[in-house]
């Protein structure tokens, strides 16, 4: 990408402010993504489950946050876009439903970890915080 930064004296600070909200220019390639598959994804989960619930962690907004929370979910592609050569077809089961933080998680490693291994280690560790918490209360 292509970034134009325009340097100027700003006021002195501390070693524990920073200045931000400067207005840059970016320029760079994205991925063109298709708004109304995921939409199509969210209309499908509800009308067979009811909810939108994190396929990892269970999250649900709706349960959580009320109106304000109802349709509100991530749709994150199980193979990235950034991985495609070219332009290639996006089917539902090719997403997946996940909370923001899931989401954030999912990203953050590379190869990408599954969705599917997620949740695995999101229960895997829920159990063991159960079982540490239930033997503390024993001794």
């Amino acid at each position: 990408g292509f970034w134009l930064f325009v340097e100027f004296d700003g006021p002195t600070l501390t070693e524990e402010e920073v200045l931000e909200g400067r207005r840059l220019l970016k320029l760079h390639y994205i991925r063109e993504r298709k708004p109304r598959i995921a939409s199509r994804k969210k209309k499908s989960v509800l009308k067979a489950t009811g909810c939108l619930s994190c396929e990892a962690c269970g999250f649900d907004f709706a349960a959580v946050y009320g109106k304000l929370g109802q349709g509100f979910a991530e749709c994150h592609h199980r193979l990235p876009l950034a991985d495609y050569e070219v332009e290639a077809p996006t089917l539902l089961e090719d997403l997946a439903i996940v909370c923001a933080n899931c989401h954030r998680i999912l990203h953050r490693s590379r190869p990408m970890t599954s969705v599917e291994d997620l949740r695995s280690l999101i229960l895997q560790r829920r159990s063991t915080r159960r079982a540490s918490s239930s033997n503390e209360g024993q001794t």
